[in-house]
């Protein structure tokens, strides 16, 4: 279980450790853990925290050039990384320089940092000078501000949780039993019958439900002036940017879908209609696509997809899941609740998007980027809802499908209420 104590922010790369021993000394006692590494192609692991990156440029000899610490970069950081700020040991400006080239080249998944020269024997004699450097970058820095304060606030929430539950919660003699009686609830209708990834995602999304009302009540009077400042000059610096339409795909999937190679069945999972028995989903499937598009019958459809050159493959059939969210926590469900739509990808969208209705019940989400698999082929896709369609499966038929995306919670939340306001509409009455 050692892995729960390794997302440290801070990795230190050196060969010699004597002549940094002064500084993951003081960073220790800084409150600051820091993985000192001294031979790379001993690690077993990746940092996927890391938002400080000490290195000596020149691990081994000025020969070598900078490949011993770029290949041990390469070892230590994983395919999906933050912003990252590296602070190197060095004098001399034109080996940064060749640095900089050199990093863009070999690591090109590193797209958000900023290196910063520094004197490592100076430093070594006074390492509050670290400290001064480290403060500086981050006040400096608006993105990175904004991004660690973020990240160290979501944490102090977690650890919020867990203090408040034990420090007013559960009891010193009885502690054991009244946490596990807290478990069990959290477990809902499982109760201890399974021993799986469903039940042991059962437990954390409940644990989840309780941070974000603790990060409304942290104590933001540390950092607020800078963060704030931060914020507005991000703002000022975005006016007059428009972020290019081939971009905003990829966009709106890292903010609004989780697409993963294991996902679980929850509120906002996507499935694909064809994953469904064809007898139970396929009666409504041409009806959803008649309704959406102004055609008259699906053979109407079939000729104008023929006549235009949309690949029917491009448009395809999808349900959401909209059942309660601590339903699905609680393993409560036995009917799961979907709405109805279609994906349609971006060469296909700009050849019908004339035929889609204008109606109450037609709900077109946002563009996302969705990964290649053998249900879908890669690329950009607009999300269509036709709020007027949905279906209910029993729960061990869910349990058999697996989803193709995630839609996060709050968008989640915005599909389902567009739902529930259209089923909920007035009727008018008019002479």
């Amino acid at each position: 279980m050692l892995e729960y104590f390794r997302e440290s922010k801070v990795v230190l790369i050196d060969d010699s450790r004597d002549q940094v021993e002064n500084i993951i000394k003081f960073l220790s006692l800084k409150g600051i853990a820091c993985n000192y590494i001294e031979n790379y192609s001993d690690l077993e692991i990746k940092f996927s925290g890391v938002r400080f990156l000490i290195l000596d440029l020149y691990l081994s000899t000025i020969q070598d050039g900078f490949d011993p610490l770029l290949s041990s970069l390469d070892v230590i950081l994983p395919e999906d990384i933050g912003p990252v700020v590296i602070l190197i040991f060095s004098n001399h400006s034109d080996d940064i320089d060749k640095f900089k080239i050199a990093l863009k080249e070999y690591l090109p998944r590193l797209k958000y940092y900023k290196i910063r020269a520094l004197d490592k024997e100076r430093i070594n004699r006074n390492p509050t000078i670290l400290e001064e450097e480290m403060n500086n970058l981050i006040k400096s820095e608006s993105i990175f501000d904004i991004q660690l304060n973020w990240e160290s606030e979501v944490a102090k929430a977690v650890q919020g949780v867990s203090n408040r539950l034990y420090s007013n919660v559960i009891k010193e003699q009885n502690s054991d039993k009244m946490f596990a009686k807290i478990v069990y609830h959290f477990m809902g209708s499982r109760g201890s019958k399974e021993d799986n990834i469903e039940l042991y995602r059962s437990i954390l999304r409940s644990f989840t439900l309780l941070i974000g009302d603790e990060i409304d009540c942290c104590d933001y009077n540390n950092n607020l002036d800078t963060f704030m400042n931060n914020v507005k000059l991000l703002i000022n610096e975005s006016k007059g940017y428009s972020i290019e339409e081939s971009e905003k795909g990829k966009l709106n999937s890292s903010i609004n879908v989780i697409q993963a190679k294991s996902m679980s069945h929850q509120f906002g999972s996507l499935y694909v209609c064809s994953d469904w028995d064809p007898n139970i989903i396929s009666e409504y499937e041409n009806d959803l696509i008649t309704d959406i598009f102004k055609f008259d019958s699906i053979d109407s459809y079939d000729k104008y997809c023929s006549d235009q050159d949309v690949n029917k493959n491009d448009i395809i059939s999808v349900i959401m899941d909209i059942s309660p969210p601590c339903d699905h926590a609680q393993d409560k469900l036995k009917l799961h609740k979907f709405v109805m739509g279609i994906l349609v990808s971006e060469g296909a969208y700009e050849k019908i998007k004339s035929k889609i209705k204008k109606a109450d019940s037609i709900f077109k989400w946002i563009k996302i980027s969705i990964n290649g698999s053998e249900k879908i082929r890669e690329g950009n896709y607009y999300l269509i809802f036709n709020l007027s369609f949905s279906c209910s499966f029993h729960f061990s038929k869910v349990r058999e499908k697996n989803p193709i995306l995630l839609v996060r919670n709050e968008p989640a939340l915005h599909i389902k209420n567009k739902y529930l306001s259209y089923f909920s509409r007035v009727g008018d009455v008019q002479f």
